[in-house]
């Protein structure tokens, strides 16, 4: 009886060791779990913190950017107010006439062609065309650079006259476009910071929206 009593107490130990083995696994088990979890959360943290840098260093770029922007359109608007408010045709007309006047270019005539708008500005077009020597036409583009006023010359042409009489120099057709400028009062500058905030704004809703990828079990 002493002897069964004896080898009950031994299974009864050797049952409570084995319990408490199972008991330390699941302990084992469950802390390495944490861990997996936590070394997760972890790398999940730093990438978000990385992520956060960079938007903030993005931020800040753009409203450097802005900053420029501003500093360009200012500038732009600085120019467009230098721009002449109007111009008569007949004001630009007359001012062409003079300068080939005054070199003796003949048969000279210049008509209005049209206008076209350039955000900032107004570019007016003139046709000029008349009969003079090299020299004389190439004084006469000389003299519109000269001009107080911002002018151009464009698609100039040069075409040879048959000589009809004894003349030392050689006379010469040119026809040109000729463009006159002038302030676009209605224009203002289009900064574009709205649509770069917009832009940011739409970004950041769609990285709260995406969804995460679920492992597959």
């Amino acid at each position: 009886m002493l002897s069964l009593v004896n080898k009950l107490y031994l299974l009864f130990i050797v049952y409570g060791c084995f319990l408490t083995y199972e008991a330390y696994n699941e302990l084992q088990l469950e802390r390495e779990s944490l861990q997996s979890q936590v070394g997760t959360f972890k790398t999940r943290l730093n990438k978000k913190k990385k992520e956060l840098k960079k938007l903030k260093e993005y931020e800040k770029d753009v409203e450097r950017k802005k900053e420029e922007i501003e500093i360009v359109a200012q500038k732009l608007e600085e120019t467009q107010k230098k721009l002449p408010k109007e111009v008569s045709d007949n004001e630009s007309i007359n001012l062409l006439k003079k300068l080939a006047e005054s070199l003796k270019i003949k048969e000279s005539q210049i008509t209005p062609s049209g206008q076209e708008e350039n955000g900032f500005y107004i570019t007016k077009f003139y046709t000029f065309s008349g009969k003079g020597t090299y020299l004389q036409f190439l004084i006469f583009l000389e003299n519109i650079s000269k001009q107080e006023r911002i002018l151009n010359v464009r698609d100039i042409n040069l075409s040879k006259i048959s000589k009809t009489n004894k003349s030392r120099y050689e006379i010469i057709n040119l026809s040109a476009t000729i463009e006159s400028y002038v302030y676009n009062a209605a224009h203002r500058e289009n900064r574009g910071i709205e649509e770069i905030e917009r832009e940011i704004q739409e970004k950041s809703k769609k990285k709260k929206v995406t969804p995460r990828k679920r492992k597959k079990k």
